[in-house]
């Protein structure tokens, strides 16, 4: 069976493949499909050493002419049905980039401030009048994450279709101590995201669909994105949705298992890679928002590691901004780089801990810019 480091293989299946060429008869090198070749490498090492059934990839990069796309693997290990870059998928955390984008609509609008403490809306969660709206919406808030408390746990395992309010998923951590001080760090919380939400309904008097349909679906002629705050379904045509983090030989299967009313603000959305590649480049190029507030979302950076940084709503690294998204039975990444004109796609049918998409955005930008 396969069981490999996900990332150390897809970094040797670089290294040796970086040297092949493509050419004619003539030895004439054709650049494009070195880099195609190369492309192709990495998806098949996911495929063939790791655990994951199924893999859709794509790559927009008009200045270099490159377009790519590429899809193999099982959809469905029951009916041997293949993958398809017309599926429908679980983003997962991808949903954040449109909540926050939201959020930052309506400071331009002047119905919040990204300095205000949440303490208007929430008065009674502890600290809130130390934890501003950009602490919530950059990670740097110190709340528990719902998602690592017992008592959500327990829910999950003993009553997947269970449906969820936000404010039910927040209640979860109130008595929670804070892990830092607010501001002082970042750490990677739901809950965050699921605050955002209510704050949003609260000062539209919307329902947090409806306010993500109306002003960051809608504008861009989106078809193919949904917002599902509850219910199980999928749209067809869709994958089935592997695994939890572990792999499990008897193939566990997860695309329509929990209410997805539990993730709601922090990773709701269904989308397809031709939606997905529209949502970045907007996010990228300020079509959402004023030109000085789009600057410092990407600007107002908080360090995750030695190359990743997460700007308000989003990850940043080597001129990328967008996110990744991880969900029972599926993990996904789109990025675009607004100074390489690159916009790359992602997403597996299943959900390891052994490998993730956000590898393959590293390895494909090295394939085709060489910088680092």
């Amino acid at each position: 069976m396969k069981r490999h480091s996900g990332f150390a293989i897809l970094l040797f299946f670089i290294l040796s493949f970086l040297l092949v060429s493509c050419g004619d008869d003539n030895g004439v090198v054709d650049e494009n499909q070195t880099i195609y070749d190369n492309l192709d490498a990495v998806c098949d090492s996911v495929l063939n050493q790791t655990n994951i059934t199924g893999i859709v990839a794509a790559v927009w990069a008009p200045d270099q002419e490159i377009e790519y796309i590429f899809t193999d693997g099982i959809a469905n290990i029951e009916t041997q049905e293949m993958m398809s870059e017309n599926f429908y998928f679980r983003i997962g955390s991808n949903t954040k980039t449109m909540v926050v984008t939201r959020v930052l609509q309506l400071v331009d609008e002047g119905k919040i401030s990204l300095d205000e403490t949440f303490d208007r809306f929430f008065p009674n969660f502890p600290k809130s009048d130390s934890v501003t709206i950009e602490m919530l919406a950059n990670m740097t808030s110190g709340i528990v994450d719902y998602m690592d408390t017992d008592a959500f746990n327990y829910e999950m395992d003993n009553n997947p279709t269970r449906v969820w309010t936000k404010d039910e998923l927040i209640d979860l951590v109130r008595q929670e101590d804070y892990l830092f001080q607010p501001g002082d760090q970042f750490m990677y919380c739901n809950t965050n995201t699921q605050i955002l939400g209510r704050i949003i309904e609260m000062v539209t008097g919307h329902a947090l669909e409806n306010e993500i349909n109306q002003y960051i679906f809608s504008p861009l002629g989106l078809s193919s994105t949904t917002f599902p705050v509850s219910g199980t379904q999928m749209p067809d045509p869709h994958p089935k949705g592997y695994f939890i983090g572990d792999y499990d030989p008897e193939y566990p299967e997860f695309s329509e298992h929990f209410d997805i009313s539990w993730a709601q603000a922090a990773g709701c959305a269904i989308s397809n890679i031709y939606d997905l590649k529209q949502i970045v480049i907007a996010m990228n190029n300020g079509f959402y928002l004023s030109d000085s507030l789009q600057e410092m979302r990407i600007n107002n950076r908080v360090a995750v590691n030695s190359f990743v940084d997460y700007a308000i709503g989003g990850f940043y690294f080597y001129g990328y901004f967008g996110h990744g998204g991880d969900i029972a039975g599926f993990s996904s990444a789109m990025f675009h780089s607004m100074e390489k004109n690159c916009t790359i796609i992602l997403w597996y049918n299943s959900l390891l801990d052994e490998v993730r998409p956000m590898h393959q955005v590293l390895l494909f930008d090295e394939i085709i810019f060489g910088e680092h």
